[in-house]
């Protein structure tokens, strides 16, 4: 039951107990007393009557009783006497213990109230000083606990926010960074003479000028969906086709590198509508990273199979696999187990983290999975199938 309301209950039940309950015991009590000391005049005899136990060996003596009543008259001045002579004392001590009773409440309630809004108060303006580690007590009435319980997930929630945007522009800083060092630096050494300017040191400087055109591209794409203002060209397809295409076009880099690529494919049609230039690019990036970490002789194995009313795409390789702290991580933008791995294989560390914006666009999702380091992993994708009722409308 809610606190507050339980607190002003028994505020409200104390108050009607002094202006109802007791008024009612004080009257009665003193029209006792003035019954008991009634004259004589307002009582009227009655015979003595006999009362003899039946069914007793040995009857006492009989006793004589004696009742004595009063008039209805009688009774009524009695009740306006006591009245009269108990009200006007009882309401003045009545009236000064209610109002001292109910300073005491008004601050009590005050004080339970106004406290915790203070210190909402001073959070709020914490966080616009931009100070997202401030949390308040969460203390009070139920509803001011909810409050500031909602109050200090909000914070946190900004925390995190403000944390990942210095994470990204530090990130996003330092792969601009390599780059456009090592086009200055050769630039520098053309200026000087000290390379000469020969088409192959210029292609050098042109693949570093297209890993910079990557990366923007990259970045705006991923700001794009996770803003959810990725234009998508939605098309319904067979699942399974787009799947079978993309293990075609990447079985030449595979026998190249001495690695076998096994396709197992559901034997049922996995009908859904969706981008199929965008889901290509998610199966890409994850053949592409299974690609990079297998060495020769390993195996990749891509799977399409239904998951009740879901398509369900995953890579698995026999590759180096990912280490149990790194597992969560995986999809987050820049992250790299190993810091220099991917940028001398050309990557741009944002691979993963567009298939899992690219697919949560399309109502769907990722996962990864790992047994350890030297264990291989698995990525994959799903995404929602169309009913018969949808197909049937179409």
């Amino acid at each position: 039951m809610n606190r507050f309301w339980v607190r002003l209950s028994l505020a409200f039940t104390t108050l009607i107990l002094f202006f109802f309950v007791v008024p009612v015991m004080v009257v009665a009590l003193n029209t006792a007393g003035i019954l008991r000391n009634a004259p004589p005049e307002l009582h009227h005899n009655i015979p003595p009557t006999s009362v003899v136990p039946r069914r007793q060996a040995n009857p006492p003596m009989n006793r004589p009783l004696r009742r004595l009543t009063l008039d209805a008259d009688a009774y009524r001045q009695a009740f306006r006497r006591a009245f009269l002579e108990g009200l006007p004392g009882f309401l003045t001590r009545t009236t000064v213990v209610a109002g001292i009773l109910g300073l005491a409440l008004g601050i009590w309630f005050s004080r339970s109230l106004t406290e915790p809004l203070s210190r909402l108060e001073q959070g709020a303006r914490a966080v616009a000083m931009r100070n997202w580690s401030y949390r308040v007590p969460e203390e009070g009435p139920e509803e001011v606990v909810e409050v500031a319980r909602a109050f200090n997930e909000m914070t946190t929630a900004l925390q995190q926010s403000e944390m990942l945007r210095r994470q990204l522009l530090s990130d996003v800083a330092h792969e601009l960074r390599t780059p456009l060092t090592v086009l200055q630096g050769n630039l520098r050494a053309m200026l000087d003479g000290v390379y000469p300017l020969e088409p192959a040191e210029i292609g050098r400087l042109y693949d570093q000028t297209r890993h910079l055109s990557r990366l923007v591209e990259d970045l705006h794409l991923l700001a794009q969906a996770e803003a959810q203002a990725l234009p998508l060209t939605r098309t319904c397809f067979d699942l399974r086709d787009l799947v079978r295409e993309v293990v075609e076009l990447f079985r030449p880099l595979a026998e190249a590198r001495h690695v076998q690529l096994t396709l197992e494919s559901a034997e049922t049609p996995l009908p859904v509508e969706a981008d199929r230039a965008r889901i290509q690019q998610i199966l890409n990036n994850f053949l592409s990273n299974a690609l990079r970490h297998t060495p020769e002789g390993g195996h990749i194995t891509v799977r399409a199979a239904r998951e009740t009313n879901r398509g369900r795409v995953e890579v698995q390789d026999t590759g180096e696999g990912i280490a149990p702290e790194h597992l969560p991580h995986v999809f987050e933008r820049f992250y790299r187990a190993d810091k220099a791995r991917d940028r001398q294989h050309g990557g741009t560390g944002l691979g993963l983290a567009i298939a899992k914006a690219l697919a949560e666009a399309h109502g769907g999702g990722v996962w990864a999975a790992s047994d350890g380091k030297g264990k291989g992993a698995t990525f994959g994708f799903w995404l929602p199938l169309r009913t018969a009722a949808e197909q049937n409308e179409a």
